[in-house]
């Protein structure tokens, strides 16, 4: 029997999948605990829908972090904190400083996981090269600290 899964089904399958399970299994377990519906035509036509909409809503996603992802490359942001006489700072520098400083600019779709600092936090004045990555698409722009 075809049923589409509404929760994780440990053994059968993740949500939204469609699965052929043993009738038993479907009318026993999987349907009277809420975790699968009958797969009738009409509940495959929706999950067709649902995921067809899922992907289109991913590929949109995916379009507008390319095009901030390019917009933001051969940038150079300067970021200015207080340093000591020995050219170094008195707090940490890190992702979350630069996560912010793009947030206020208006670039809110980059997230946290996206950003790479090589040798964060920092701790001395000087310049730097972020790396913004997200799946296959990479991005580098250049900080100035201090």
């Amino acid at each position: 029997m075809k049923v589409v899964l509404l929760q994780n089904v440990k053994g059968v399958g993740q949500k939204g999948q469609v699965k052929e399970v043993s009738e038993g299994h479907a009318r026993n377990l999987l349907i009277p605990r809420g975790l699968a519906k009958a797969g009738t035509e009409q509940t495959l036509k929706e999950v067709h829908k649902i995921s067809k909409d899922k992907e289109d809503r991913d590929t949109r996603v995916r379009e507008k972090i390319e095009e901030v992802f390019f917009e933001l490359s051969d940038q150079h942001f300067s970021f200015p904190v207080k340093i000591n006489t020995n050219g170094a700072l008195f707090a940490k520098f890190d992702e979350k400083n630069i996560l912010q400083e793009l947030h206020k600019k208006g670039f809110k779709i980059i997230t946290l996981k996206q950003i790479s600092l090589i040798g964060s936090p920092l701790k001395h004045k000087g310049d730097y090269l972020v790396v913004l990555k997200d799946g296959s698409v990479t991005s580098t722009f250049k900080i100035t600290v201090g």
